[in-house]
């Protein structure tokens, strides 16, 4: 039934259609999960439209950082609304198995991790109970090491995440920096993620993979600059998130058209298609389908067999 909703959906250029197809979202940071129309809502302000274009990371993070401080300008609430957000997003877009990145910094809500976990385990059930979801303990590269791994331990003894990911600029630490917090995570049974090959190049996704022995990689694409390093990946069976509108709109792809989820594909690396970050980007999974079809990168068969790969 999902493959025929793809098919006419992709076909007939319907949104609406294609958000009633069941898929994943693997690569989702948890405060921009949602849609800027609803937190101009909540704001009752208008925000900047999102960009076409970031020609230089500073934008992309001087925009991200207006989103979060007018949200965050109302405390504990606006927290709230951005999982709460998040979740919303997730339903109405029939995602039924999302992995989505909680920040380990987000100590000074609800009264502490164990508060945090509750309350987001709470919208879970309340907003979006027929998505599995899978709480994942995101890692910025910026904070210290040290600090790092005292926050991970304390998250972690909830009980609570089924998931890790290093994310933020890959090439400020090297990966070899959080081998022991991985180790930790691992001996807790998380599923190990990173961000790795956005901005790096095809040999530091393997290098990061390597380092903390990951099962999947946040977009990875610079992979497909390397025959090596896709047969690689292939061989080990790692997954690549991929986000083609992110990867667009920071010059990491240069078009739809030339995304390199086109070569990863071809060469047996396991990709799926994910949000990243939906109200920065603007683009929900189904649109993200939707712009690969319309610009000829995949076949309504291609794009079935990496929305099952997702589900998986």
């Amino acid at each position: 039934m999902s493959f025929e909703l793809l098919k006419k959906g992709l076909e007939a250029n319907d949104i609406t259609i294609l958000k009633e197809v069941s898929k994943s979202d693997l690569h989702s940071h948890g405060v921009l999960g949602g849609k800027l129309e609803h937190l101009e809502v909540f704001l009752k302000k208008k925000m900047p439209k999102q960009p076409s274009f970031f020609p230089v990371f500073d934008d992309f993070e001087n925009y991200l950082g207006s989103i979060l401080n007018e949200s965050f300008s109302k405390g504990e609430s606006g927290f709230d609304f951005l999982f709460a957000s998040a979740f919303v997003a997730a339903a109405n877009d029939n995602v039924k198995k999302l992995e989505m990145s909680i920040d380990c910094g987000f100590t000074r809500f609800h009264g502490g991790v164990k508060g945090v976990a509750a309350f987001i385990d709470e919208l879970h059930k309340n907003i979006a109970p027929d998505t599995e979801f899978i709480p994942e303990l995101g890692i910025p590269r910026g904070i210290d090491v040290a600090e790092a791994e005292k926050l991970a331990d304390e998250w972690l003894s909830t009980g609570y995440f089924k998931a890790v990911d290093l994310y933020g600029d890959e090439l400020a630490k090297d990966a070899s920096e959080y081998v022991n917090l991985y180790k930790t995570a691992e001996r807790a049974g998380l599923k190990l993620k990173a961000h790795a090959g956005e901005y790096g190049n095809a040999e530091s996704v393997r290098y990061t993979v390597e380092k903390l022995n990951l099962e999947a990689v946040q977009h990875g694409i610079s992979a497909a600059d390397s025959l090596e390093v896709m047969r690689w990946l292939s061989e080990r069976g790692t997954v690549l998130n991929v986000c083609p509108t992110s990867n667009v709109k920071l010059g990491r792809a240069a078009s739809y058209k030339e995304h390199q989820a086109r070569k990863l594909f071809d060469n047996g690396v396991k990709i799926t298609i994910n949000s990243d970050d939906l109200m920065i980007f603007g683009a929900t999974v189904s649109d993200e389908y939707l712009n690969l079809y319309k610009n000829g990168l995949f076949t309504v068969q291609e794009l079935d067999v990496i929305r099952k790969q997702g589900l998986k």
